[in-house]
């Protein structure tokens, strides 16, 4: 299997051939022949077109992010091409911005796996309905398009084009268009769990004003008696669901509705801009909910290393308990003691009262207990061995 560049190599290469084409001047072929393997690109089947990275543009309402909001919003307006955009991720990677070196790690995998076999999936677009030099926006494929793009800057992109699938444009609703993108992005690859919770928020208050607006329209569309006795918070969850379901294919429980539109109002911007950059985990955000806000980026900065991967989270100092306030060792020492006192308080007489489908019961659940107090037991033991004290 050919080699396939680092992260380092890549942008190394990507810078080169930026200068020499500032400068006019031109690589051999036989420099060429130096770089990784060039991807091989398969050629247009039915349906399926070869168009030049000049031609394409940004659809911004796209639920993925693949760079930085600054430098897709102006690239999608055209107030960048989509090398300077490019050039732009890679310079702030260099000076150590942590959000720009995410947004990279994230796309290496994507560019060493096209430079290895090709594009797999040709890029979804449709005619752009606005007045731009690009002809094409991207509906599906914005990372395949970065992916290419830095391909494409190191001169290993061949043609300087990528495989399309054009898709007419007779989606006038917008809402229809924000759909399909939802449907299209989520079974594709995973949206960046930031911008789900940031979804259900907004889903969930745009929810509630419906439901403040017009109760008995809520009702019916829930299939709900009006003259019931629901808050309107509940009916709000309740229609939550039901939006995020068919914008997302996703279903969620009720109380994941609050817990996530809570999480994503704890969080600060330059947060979400991380989170979404090194694609955290709901875990990872609910911890940094918990977190002040000044906080959350030194967080995040103990959680990543500086080339995106994620490194084992500190361990958690101990805090002294609060006077009054039992400590853990002591809680479960209680809990062992009521469970001795209650066993050995019963006698065969008080037991014999039972029926006998209670005795099954109650066998299987001592059986239970004493399982989990077995793997309870091993688990300090294990502790133990790592960390020895003197005992008690």
């Amino acid at each position: 299997m050919p080699e396939t560049l680092s992260i380092d190599q890549m942008l190394a290469q990507f810078k080169r051939v930026r200068s020499l084409a500032v400068t006019g001047k031109t690589d051999t072929p036989a420099a060429l022949a130096e770089q990784a393997p060039q991807p091989q690109i398969a050629q247009p089947v039915a349906g399926v077109d070869l168009l030049p990275l000049t031609q394409l543009t940004l659809n911004l309402r796209q639920p993925r992010h693949g760079l930085p909001d600054d430098l897709r919003r102006a690239f999608g307006r055209g107030e960048r091409t989509a090398a300077d955009t490019i050039a732009a991720l890679v310079t702030r990677a260099a000076s150590g911005d942590t959000e720009a070196q995410g947004h990279l790690s994230n796309l290496r995998p994507l560019v060493d796996s096209i430079a290895r076999i090709g594009i797999e999936h040709p890029i979804l677009v449709i005619e752009a309905n606005h007045d731009t030099a690009s002809r094409y926006e991207i509906k599906d494929g914005e990372r395949r398009f970065w992916a290419c793009v830095l391909l494409d800057g190191d001169g290993r992109l061949p043609g300087r084009s990528i495989p399309v699938l054009i898709e007419p444009d007779d989606a006038s609703d917008l809402d229809a268009l924000w759909l399909a993108q939802w449907e299209v992005n989520t079974q594709r690859e995973p949206i960046p769990e930031v911008d789900f919770a940031l979804l259900v928020r907004d889903t969930y208050r745009a929810m509630f004003d419906r439901v403040r607006a017009d109760r008995a329209g809520a009702c019916v569309a829930l299939e709900i008696d009006p003259t019931g006795k629901h808050a309107d918070s509940e009916l709000a969850i309740l229609l939550c669901v039901k939006e995020v379901h068919r914008l997302t294919g996703r279903s969620l429980q009720r109380r994941a509705v609050l817990q996530l539109a809570q999480c994503a109002d704890k969080l600060t911007e330059r947060t979400i801009q991380l989170a979404r950059a090194y694609r955290l985990s709901q875990r990872n955000l609910s911890q940094l909910a918990r977190i002040a806000p000044d906080e959350q980026v030194r967080a995040i900065e103990r959680l990543i290393k500086p080339d995106g991967a994620e490194m084992t989270p500190k361990a958690k100092e101990t805090r002294p308990a609060k006077p009054g306030r039992p400590t853990l060792a002591e809680r479960e020492l209680r809990l062992c003691n009521q469970l001795i006192e209650r066993f050995t308080q019963r006698t065969a007489k008080q037991l014999a009262l039972l029926a006998p489908s209670d005795m099954h019961r109650l066998q299987k659940g001592v059986a239970d207990a004493r399982e989990a107090l077995d793997a309870y037991a091993s688990m300090l033991n294990t502790l133990l061995k790592k960390t020895p004290a003197s005992p008690p």
